[in-house]
């Protein structure tokens, strides 16, 4: 009697051969193009923001450098009666009339002189701030220049969050939220305070 014939199975060889063909190459493609977005996603977090580095007085500070629109030396600083007491003034910059931040008041930095206060002689520079267009200028003593700013390697400052600081960067260098900072109510002058752009 004739055995009944089974049919024909795959032998192991023609498993591997199946597996290791054009199928298996695509998808070994596309786990590697997922595995460089994912790279390239975390290397800005371990490199940091850039930022700029300044200083008022002899403390230094930084912020993200997103924000920073230009820096510049303003030919003077015009006092505005009635604004708030962290406006130091105005100054004419690129048409614009730019009102000029204390920031040592506006985020509770301890008080150290200003330029100028002390005798000094030369003019102070101004971080010229916003998103898409100029909210205000921040006078400096100095600007060091470019950064990286790492948000885990900045240590927690007591109230930080409601004085608009990020932390303390490694060297004591204190970060402003500048974000926060400028979708601050505190930076508007308003309507029953004298117009900066009346004066």
């Amino acid at each position: 009697m004739a055995k009944a014939k089974t049919p024909d199975r795959p032998d192991r060889a023609g498993k591997t051969a199946c597996l290791a063909g054009p199928g298996q190459d695509v998808l070994r493609a596309r786990a590697k193009a997922l595995a460089r977005a994912a790279a390239d996603q975390a290397a800005p977090a371990r490199q940091g923001l850039a930022g700029l580095k300044f200083s008022i007085g002899r403390q230094s500070h930084a912020l993200d450098g997103a924000y920073v629109l230009e820096v510049f030396l303003p030919r003077e600083i015009v006092p505005v009666p009635g604004v708030p007491e962290f406006v130091l003034g105005v100054t004419p910059w690129r048409g614009e009339i730019l009102p000029v931040v204390d920031l040592r008041t506006v985020c509770g930095l301890a008080v150290s002189p200003q330029p100028g206060e002390t005798g000094e002689t030369g003019r102070a520079p101004v971080v010229v701030v916003g998103r898409d267009e100029a909210a205000c200028g921040l006078l400096v003593s100095a600007v060091a220049g470019a950064c990286r700013i790492k948000p885990d390697d900045l240590a927690a400052i007591e109230g930080g969050a409601d004085l608009f600081l990020l932390g303390m960067a490694p060297g004591g260098v204190i970060v402003i939220d500048v974000e926060k900072l400028l979708a601050s109510e505190r930076l508007v002058v308003r309507e029953d305070e004298s117009s900066l752009e009346s004066t």
